[in-house]
């Protein structure tokens, strides 16, 4: 489901035509428009991924089969990490590391999993439960828009970021400098949201330190 409420597809090509037709009529085609709204849409969604609790944030849970979990049907951008309903939190290992598990006896009471595409590979130790039910954390990719009447998938108030991208896409296409007003828009949002995202960040942190400090 996209996150806008009030923006589509239809509604950003809009506002952007009208600089279009400004500095270029012939040159940008509304093709062309979709293709910039989405790449727009997508590196805000990057920025945002970067929060603790993302508006991308997703989770798919499932059965391991063969030492196997695949995520080819969830659009993933990035695994945040994958619990186990049998053995917990499950750490992530790099593929040389992966294939060595086994030889490791010191492994033999743990749970790792190797990502490899869009397929997580699963490593149990002697010692250890079978799998229950994995649940993957992960970012997903905003979903594209297609038709005219698609909402974005992002939320409103990071609109007039995604459309001031969208129109430094088009000065680029046609040749031309964009205006300063429009280039200070873009990198001041830009710094609020990394700010916020740092911000959020410490936030947690903090809050863990003051809960580890209680135990």
């Amino acid at each position: 489901m996209a996150l806008s409420k009030n923006y589509t597809l239809n509604s950003v090509e809009s506002i952007v035509r009208v600089l279009v037709d400004e500095i270029a009529p012939d040159k940008v085609v509304p093709l062309t428009i979709k293709d910039y709204v989405n790449l727009s849409v997508a590196d805000v969604a990057e920025m945002l991924n970067g929060a603790a609790q993302p508006d991308y944030g997703s989770i798919v849970s499932g059965s391991v089969v063969s030492n196997q979990f695949s995520l080819v049907n969830t659009n993933f951008d990035k695994v945040v990490k994958v619990v186990d309903s049998n053995n917990g939190l499950v750490p992530m290992k790099s593929d040389f590391a992966f294939e060595n598990l086994a030889a490791i006896t010191s492994y033999q009471n743990s749970v790792f999993y190797f990502q490899h595409g869009e397929t997580l590979n699963f490593f149990k130790g002697n010692n250890v439960s079978n799998f229950g039910t994995a649940s993957v954390y992960y970012y997903r990719q905003p979903v594209a828009v297609v038709s005219s009447s698609d909402f974005l998938d992002i939320r409103d108030k990071y609109v007039p970021l995604v459309i001031a991208k969208v129109k430094n896409f088009v000065y680029e296409q046609v040749g031309k400098e964009a205006p300063e007003a429009l280039t200070n828009l873009i990198e001041s949002k830009t710094t609020e949201i990394r700010q916020l995202n740092m911000d959020e960040n410490a936030l947690i942190r903090n809050k863990q330190r003051g809960d580890s400090s209680k135990q």
